[in-house]
C-alpha cells in the first residue's frame, strides 16, 4: 500500500502577473532590437497599471505590478520609490502591516539620502510616508509584538 500523498499547496499566480511578464519580455526584446530608450514609458506604464490594480481592489494583481516595477526601477531612485510607495500601500490594504511598514521604510530611508535635493512634492510625501509608519506602528504594537532589523550592506 503506498504512503498518501502530500498537498503541496501552490498560490495561484494573478493573471496579470502572466501578462505583465510577457509585456515585459516583448519590450525588452524591442528596445534590444532598437536603440530607442523604452525604459521609463514601461516603468510609468507598469506603474500606472499598479495605481488602476489599486483603486480597482485588486490587490493581489497591484501587489504582483508593483513588485515589477521595483525591479524595473533598479538604477532609477524616483522610480524605485514610487514603486516601494505602491507596494507599501498594497500590503496596507491587504492587511500585511508589517510588510506595509517594511516598505515605507525602504522608501524613508533610501530618499534620506537625497533629502537636501528633493523637491518639495517629495518632501510632502516623506512627512505622509513617516506619519502612516507611525500610525501602522501603532496598531501592530497593540495587538502583536514587532520585532524590526535593519542592516546595511
Amino acid at each position: 500500500m503506498n504512503p498518501p500523498r502530500q498537498r503541496t499547496h501552490w498560490r495561484r499566480r494573478p493573471s496579470a502577473c502572466w501578462v505583465l511578464e510577457g509585456l515585459v519580455v516583448l519590450l525588452l526584446a524591442a528596445s534590444s532590437a532598437q536603440a530607442v530608450e523604452v525604459r521609463p514609458s514601461t516603468f510609468d506604464t507598469i506603474s500606472e497599471e499598479g495605481r488602476q490594480a489599486l483603486e480597482s481592489a485588486r490587490f493581489d494583481d497591484a501587489l504582483c505590478i508593483f513588485e515589477r516595477a521595483q525591479v524595473m526601477a533598479a538604477g532609477d531612485e524616483e522610480s524605485g520609490w514610487r514603486a516601494l510607495l505602491g507596494l507599501g500601500l498594497t500590503y496596507e490594504n491587504l492587511g500585511r502591516l508589517p510588510e506595509a511598514v517594511a516598505a515605507y521604510r525602504s522608501f524613508l530611508a533610501r530618499s534620506e539620502a537625497l533629502e537636501d535635493g528633493l523637491t518639495e512634492a517629495w518632501r510632502q510625501k516623506r512627512a505622509i510616508v513617516l506619519e502612516t509608519v507611525e500610525q501602522l506602528h501603532r496598531r501592530l504594537m497593540a495587538t502583536h509584538a514587532l520585532v524590526t532589523v535593519e542592516s546595511t550592506p
